[in-house]
C-alpha cells in the first residue's frame, strides 16, 4: 500500500509542474504584450486625445472669434462694415506678429552673417 507522503509527492509533483508552466507562459505573454501591443495602444490613445483637443480648440477659437465680432458690432456705433474693418485689422496685426516670430532671431543673424 502507498503511504501518504508518497501519495503527496506523486499528486504534488504534476501540479507543481503545471503551475510552473502556467506561470512561465503568462509571464512570457505579459512581456510580449508590454513590448508590442502596449506601445501601439499608448500611441493610439495619444492620437485620439490629440485629435479631440484639436477639434475642441478649433471650436473654442471659432466661437471666440464670433463672440469678439459680435461684441465689437454691438459696442461701435454705425454700420457693420466698421466691425469688419476693426476685426480685419486685429487679425492682420495678429498675422504680422506671428509672421515675425516664424524664424528664431539666432538663425536669422547667422544667415545674414554668412552672406557677408
Amino acid at each position: 500500500m502507498v503511504d501518504e507522503s508518497t501519495e503527496e509527492q506523486l499528486s504534488g509533483s504534476p501540479s507543481g509542474w503545471i503551475d510552473a508552466i502556467i506561470t512561465r507562459f503568462t509571464s512570457i505573454v505579459d512581456q510580449l504584450r508590454s513590448r508590442t501591443t502596449q506601445p501601439i495602444i499608448t500611441g493610439a490613445r495619444g492620437l485620439v486625445y490629440g485629435l479631440v483637443a484639436l477639434i475642441c480648440s478649433f471650436a473654442i477659437l471659432s466661437l471666440l472669434a464670433i463672440g469678439i465680432f459680435r461684441l465689437i458690432g454691438n459696442i461701435l456705433p454705425g454700420d457693420i462694415w466698421i466691425t469688419y474693418i476693426v476685426c480685419g485689422s486685429l487679425f492682420c496685426l495678429l498675422g504680422i506678429w506671428m509672421w515675425s516670430r516664424r524664424i528664431p532671431k539666432q538663425s536669422l543673424s547667422s544667415k545674414t552673417s554668412n552672406k557677408i
